[in-house]
Formats: C-alpha cells, structure tokens, sequence
C-alpha cells in the first residue's frame, strides 16, 4: 500500500489551481500516475492503473452542432441568500444544490444542445445570478438555467455576432457584483520564458472588450464590490531540472488598472514555501479573503516514508489581518494500513458572507482505491463544518471522473 500511496502522492499537485476546462484526453499527471503503478508490477496494480486512467478522462457536454438559433435568455431576477446554490460542474452536466447538499436540479449537455449551445462545458465561474458562460464555436454564451434552460449570445456591441466569434473564449475568473462585467483570462505557457496570465474585461451591457494591464505573474481571484481593486495571488517562478515551477506565492491586493499592489498575507510578509498559499475567494462585502492552505502527513511502513496532502481553509481579515484557520481536510493513515489523501480544489462564499464552501477531491490508498469529489461547508467563524455532498455517496455506481466548476451563486 505505501507504494501505491507514493505513487499517488506524487501524482497530486502541490497546489490546486482554478478549475480548468474540461479536457477530452488524460492529462500529463494522469498518465504518470497510471504508468508509476503499472511498474509496481502486481495484478491489482494494473487495475488500479486502469481506474486512475479512467479517472483522468473528462467527458464534455456534447459536440453536436445544434440546428435551431438560440433563444434570447434575459438575466432572472437575484435571488435571496437563503435561496443560494452552489454549483458542481461534472463531466456531461452541471448540478445545483441547496446548501445542505440537496439537489435542486441539473443541466445535462443534452439539455444545453437542445437550448442551442455547442459546448463542452461552462467556461468558467457562474454569473451572480446563476448565469453559466460558454464558449461556443461562435463566441461567448450564456445559458440561464431553467425548466427548460435557455441560452443567448453575449452580443458584440458592432455587428450582429458573440463577443469573441472567431476566437477563443476567455475562461470567466471573476464577475463586478451586478454580473454586468466580468474579467476573463488565459494562461500561458511559452516554451523559453515563465509561465504567465492575459486578461480582458468584457462588458456584456455594452458588448465590448478592453484588454486589462495586469502584472503577468497575478491569478485573479476575485473583484471588489466597488470595482477598484481585484484579489490575486502572485506567483514567482523559477527554472531547474524539472523546467519552470513556482517557488513562493503572495495573496495580494491588486488595483483594478494593475499599477499598486499590497501583499495580504502574514501582514505583508511573503508565504513561503510555495504550497502554503493556493486558491482565494474575496468575500461579498470585499471585507474578508478565505484561502486554501495544504498540508502534509508522513506515513511509512518501516521502509520508506511518503507525505500525502490534505489541506486548511483559513478566513482572513483584511483590515486587521487577523487570520482563523475554519476547517481541515488532512491527509495520511485512516485504519488498517489505509490512507487517504484530499486536494483542494477550489473555495467559495454564501452570497450572505456567513460560509465558506470548499471543494476537494478525496482519494482512499489501500486495498482498494478510489476516488471522489466532496463539498464542504463551514461558518466564517469555524462553527458548524458539514460535508454537504460525496460524489461517492451521491454516485455509487459511476461516480463522476472529473470536477470542472465549483461556485456558490
């Protein structure tokens, strides 16, 4: 089992990064993964290698060219807090559910073909008022969801196209607080320099772009109510054996035209190493930020001895720079010589700022292996933490291979 388990460890990354796109095809870590068991050489082991290939797949929605023209679908009116969803995306469908976990409903990709879209899945976060973004073949969309859904295009303000017909959609990383605007963003990887981020600003009101001057090295993560500044976390990178990696993060305060930025985290200190800051969300009133901080236990069987991650979800304030560590997710032994590992995967508010959602993938390495998608929820003040959905529980027989949105809406 430590074997396995140092596969797998190795497999997990050292920190979560916003929730991508689905692929058709396993990614670089899946087929590592499969082929590090597969040398373990053991029958079950090749199983094992096939469920964690099988895992690495994620289907889409559905490729088929819908026929009719979309509907016109005006934005619904906000909801009440108490009426909040929080939002999974999965291979082939998208589930909303009530805070406790109980599904409200879904939208399947046949739902979204029949509606006019030609999509493999949401394009990043959902608008305030529910509102999933797509990219289709003919620019940006958005579906509202419904009995049935509806979807319409995000007009350009010349011409009778989408926003971005012709090119490629924008992944939707953040939302002004009325849903007029949003920030959409690339990732780049070039072969001879550092990783680095593009943005733009889309104003769906008047059907324009502008192209957002951000420093390269900031993931946005959020946007303040009044729009002045954005939450992001500052990434440096460095070049060794192993080509570019990150070597220290900062949870910052970034200004809105990308000229000042203020360090949050520890005061104005650097978070280092690397994985002891990940992903962020910026609450409703702009007060607060909750981030995901992994962690590590080291488990051994005499002979060697493997970390396996887990992780902490810390709240903090950003005026005082008081910080509270509100839920833990470890990883390590469970029982009889079975571990487990948790990755974080991405972290939410409730509209009304009293919770934090968190979403993560949890993997049991022992005799059997599998793997699941799980949410929880927690007070801002650390009371009352529930996992509220278990993908394991909720799908026994085919549980979804691959978590592509997390949003609380």
């Amino acid at each position: 089992p430590v074997a396995a388990a140092a596969a797998l460890a190795a497999f997990a990354p050292a920190a979560a990064q916003a929730l991508p796109p689905v692929s058709d095809l396993p990614s670089k870590r899946v087929t590592e993964l499969t082929e590090a068991i597969m040398r373990s050489g053991s029958a079950w082991k090749w199983k094992l290698a096939g469920c964690a290939l099988l895992a690495g797949v994620a289907l889409g929605f559905g490729a088929e060219r819908p026929a009719p023209a979309p509907a016109v679908a005006p934005a619904p009116a906000p909801r009440a807090a108490d009426e909040s969803r929080l939002v999974l995306g999965f291979a082939g469908h998208v589930r909303f559910l009530k805070p406790d976990g109980a599904e409200l409903f879904r939208v399947t990709g046949a739902d979204a073909v029949k509606a006019g879209a030609d999509v493999t899945a949401p394009c990043g976060r959902a608008a305030p008022d529910g509102r999933l973004p797509l990219g289709t073949r003919e620019g940006l969309y958005l579906l509202t969801p419904g009995s049935p859904p509806t979807v319409a295009p995000v007009r350009a303000a010349k011409g009778d196209k989408a926003l971005f017909a012709g090119g490629e959609v924008p992944y939707i990383v953040a939302w002004s607080s009325d849903g007029t605007k949003a920030v959409g963003g690339r990732s780049k990887d070039p072969m001879f320099s550092a990783p680095f981020y593009e943005y733009v600003l889309i104003d769906l009101a008047a059907g324009t772009t502008e192209e957002l001057k951000l420093p390269r090295n900031h993931r946005v993560e959020g946007w303040s109510p009044d729009g002045a500044w954005l939450l992001t976390i500052r990434e440096d990178h460095s070049f060794g054996l192993d080509g570019w990696t990150v070597r220290a993060r900062e949870l910052c305060k970034l200004s809105a035209d990308g000229k000042t930025t203020e360090v949050l985290a520890d005061g104005g200190g650097r978070v280092r190493p690397a994985k002891l800051l990940d992903g962020a969300a910026l609450s409703p009133d702009g007060k607060r930020a909750a981030y995901l901080r992994p962690t590590t236990a080291t488990v051994g069987d005499g002979v060697r001895a493997i970390d396996l991650p887990g992780f902490e979800v810390v709240v903090l304030d950003l005026a005082t720079g008081a910080r509270a560590t509100v839920a833990a997710e470890p990883g390590g032994e469970v029982a009889n010589e079975k571990w487990q590992m948790n990755i974080a995967m991405g972290v939410r508010w409730l509209p009304d700022g009293s919770r934090v959602g968190f979403a993560y993938q949890h993997r049991d390495v022992g005799e059997a292996f599998a793997v699941g998608w799980r949410v929880g929820v927690v007070g801002a003040d650390g009371r009352g933490a529930k996992t509220v959905f278990d993908s394991a529980a909720a799908d026994p027989k085919a549980p979804p291979p691959s978590l592509t949105l997390f949003d609380w809406r």
